[in-house]
C-alpha cells in the first residue's frame, strides 16, 4: 500500500514540530495513524534504507516503561504504516558498571511491570543476556526498521554507534527521556545552571510532547525472533528474578526496596508530592528527617517515567 507522508511547519515557526500522517494515498482517507512530536527528538543512527523484514524492531534501554514513552510511539506509528508486528528486546548483563543487587532487583521488577504494559498492547518485550552490540545486529537482521531510545552516558553513546554500524537496515534513536533534547537546549558545555535555565525556560510549553499509546495492528505476542538460533534465546522474566544473572539468589532475596518500582507507582507517588507535599517543598527538602522531595530520582534514573509526563502532570494541577 502506498502511503503519504507530511512533514508541516506548525506555531511557533521557530521550531519545527514534526507532524507524520500515515493514511492511503487514496481518498476519503481510513484510519489515519499520526505521531506529533518535535523533529528535533529523532535522529538518524545510520544512511541506511529500511528494508523488508518481518517486523519493526524496538530496543529498550533507557526507557523502561510501556507508558508516556516517545520512543515507543514512533516505534508503533512506523510499524503501522509497514503493516508489521513491534517486537521490544531488552539485553540483559551479568553486571552493569557498579551497579548493587538491590538496583538490579529494582530494575527487574520494573521491567516485569514494562512487559505488562506492552502485553496489553499486543507487544512483545523479550529479554536475552549479553551485550546490545551482539543481541540487537541479530534480531535486526529480520526487521524492517530499528527504533533505539536514548541513553546519554559514553558507554551508551558506543552501544548506539556500534549497534547503527551493524544492523542492515534504518535505526532511529527517539530522545523520550527529556523534556528539551539536548541539542535543542544548548549546543555547548553550560557553565552554570543559570545560563541552562535561561535557555531551556521559554521552549517549555513548545516540547511537551505528549505519548500517543497508540497500539500495533499486529500483535508480536509468540513471535520467535531467531528461529534458527537454538543458543540465543529469550529469557524468563520470573526465572531472572528467581535467579538473576550473577548474583545469588538468597542475596537478592535480601534486598528490601524502599520505593516500589515501576511507571505506575511513580506516577502515584508523584501525584501524592504535588497535591499533598509541595507547599512546602522549599522548607522541607532539605531536612532528612522530612518526607519533603518527591522522590522521583530512581524512577527517572532507570526510566520507569518520562519527565514531559511529570511537566505535563505539574501544568494541569498547578496551571
Amino acid at each position: 500500500m502506498n502511503v503519504r507522508v507530511i512533514r508541516a511547519i506548525t506555531i511557533p515557526l521557530r521550531l519545527r514540530r514534526m507532524v507524520i500522517i500515515i493514511s492511503p494515498l487514496s481518498f476519503p482517507c481510513k484510519g489515519i495513524y499520526s505521531v506529533f512530536m518535535h523533529d528535533a527528538r529523532i535522529h538518524e543512527c545510520n544512511r541506511k534504507a529500511e528494508q523488508p523484514g518481518h517486523y519493526i524492531l524496538y530496543w529498550m534501554q533507557a526507557s523502561l516503561r510501556g507508558r508516556s514513552n516517545l520512543a515507543l510511539d514512533f516505534a508503533v506509528a512506523a510499524a503501522n504504516r509497514r503493516g508489521l508486528p513491534l517486537a521490544a528486546v531488552f539485553c540483559l548483563q551479568d553486571s552493569y558498571l557498579s551497579a548493587s543487587k538491590i538496583q538490579y532487583k529494582h530494575l527487574l521488577s520494573g521491567l516485569a511491570e514494562a512487559q505488562a504494559d506492552l502485553a496489553e498492547k499486543g507487544i512483545a518485550l523479550s529479554i536475552f543476556k549479553g551485550t546490545p552490540e551482539h543481541i540487537i545486529p541479530y534480531l535486526a537482521q529480520q526487521a524492517a526498521l530499528t527504533v533505539l531510545d536514548t541513553g546519554y552516558l559514553r558507554h551508551q553513546r558506543a552501544w548506539r554507534t556500534k549497534v547503527a554500524e551493524l544492523t542492515p537496515c534504518r535505526t532511529v534513536w527517539v530522545e523520550s527521556n527529556l523534556v528539551i533534547p539536548v541539542e535543542t537546549a544548548s549546543p555547548k558545555e553550560e557553565w552554570s545552571a543559570y545560563t541552562l535555565r535561561r535557555k531551556i525556560t521559554p521552549l517549555l510549553d513548545d516540547f511537551i510532547d505528549m505519548a500517543t499509546e497508540e497500539v500495533p495492528r499486529h500483535s508480536s505476542l509468540g513471535i520467535d525472533l531467531l528461529p534458527n538460533r537454538s543458543d540465543l534465546t529469550p529469557l524468563s522474566l520470573q526465572d531472572i528474578l528467581q535467579n538473576p544473572p550473577g548474583i545469588d539468589p538468597r542475596r537478592m532475596d535480601e534486598q528490601v526496596l524502599s520505593e516500589p518500582p515501576g511507571h505506575r507507582n511513580a506516577i502515584a507517588r508523584f501525584r501524592h508530592f504535588v497535591s499533598e507535599q509541595i507547599d512546602t517543598y522549599d522548607n522541607d527538602r532539605n531536612d532528612p528527617l522530612l518526607d519533603g522531595t518527591s522522590r522521583m530520582s530512581g524512577a527517572l534514573h532507570f526510566g520507569f517515567v518520562s519527565p514531559l509526563e511529570l511537566v505535563a502532570i505539574l501544568q494541569k494541577d498547578l496551571g
